[in-house]
């Protein structure tokens, strides 16, 4: 069975390699939100420390980028003050187009969040 694994922001900056992993050839699919994306567009200028890793990981994006699928908010109706929120409700909102999902991150809270929903 294929999984759908939704990467988050730390774990492609940890590892940029990890996208070639989990989509293990083309037995599982990828996807990035587009708040991830975002968020790795304001760490390349934020924090010049990891300018380097960023890039790193644009690179390996554009590499499958035919196998990455995007996913974002059809209407943002709210107002984030936490992007963890915002990256559950872009999930949440394409549940029905991503099967199996598995997020993927090292953050405890998102996961917690993720799986409690708790920030409802």
């Amino acid at each position: 069975m294929r999984n759908s694994y939704i990467i988050d922001t730390n774990v492609l900056i940890e590892d940029h390699r990890c996208i070639d992993v989990l989509k293990n050839g083309e037995e599982n699919w990828i996807y990035v939100t587009r708040t991830t994306i975002e968020e790795l567009d304001k760490l390349k200028d934020k924090k010049p420390h990891l300018k380097s890793r960023i890039f790193d990981v644009l690179e390996e994006i554009e590499k499958h980028i035919d196998d990455i699928k995007l996913i974002s908010l059809v209407n943002e109706r709210t107002k984030y003050d936490n992007k963890d929120n915002k990256i559950i409700d872009e999930i949440l909102e394409n549940k029905d187009s991503i099967k199996n999902p598995i997020l993927v991150t090292n953050d405890k809270i998102l996961r917690f969040k993720a799986s409690k929903k708790v920030y409802r």
